[in-house]
């Protein structure tokens, strides 16, 4: 008969539990793996395990990523730039927020003269 090993003591869980729910962030999850002398893995493994690991939101991280199609479709909404500019979506989103920015600059100017 084979026994089982386990990586986490209950006192360990416990302290797991406690702080990452407290607190559920990556700071948290590596004080916890360097206390517990664990990798950052291992422990969202068991955080997971446990059903309390939240992972990051791409979105919160990141903020709201824009698509091509979403800033395709604000700038030909403005009418000076419809007419001209149907074929947008082939350019790069770098050249699409670099169009939009200066696009957007250019009629703050104007308003303000």
């Amino acid at each position: 008969m084979t026994t089982k090993t386990t990586a986490y003591t209950a006192d360990q869980v416990a302290v797991m539990t406690e702080r990452y729910t407290a607190e559920p962030t990556k700071a948290t999850i590596a004080i916890l793996a360097a206390e517990f002398g664990k990798t950052d893995k291992s422990v969202v493994a068991k955080l997971a395990q446990l059903g309390i690991y939240k992972k990051a939101d791409t979105a919160a991280k990141e903020g709201a990523r824009e698509t091509k199609a979403d800033l395709v479709a604000r700038i030909t909404a403005d009418e000076v730039f419809a007419a001209d500019l149907a074929k947008l979506t082939k350019a790069s989103i770098v050249k699409l927020l670099a169009l939009y920015a200066v696009a957007t600059e250019a009629v703050a100017d104007e308003v303000t003269e």
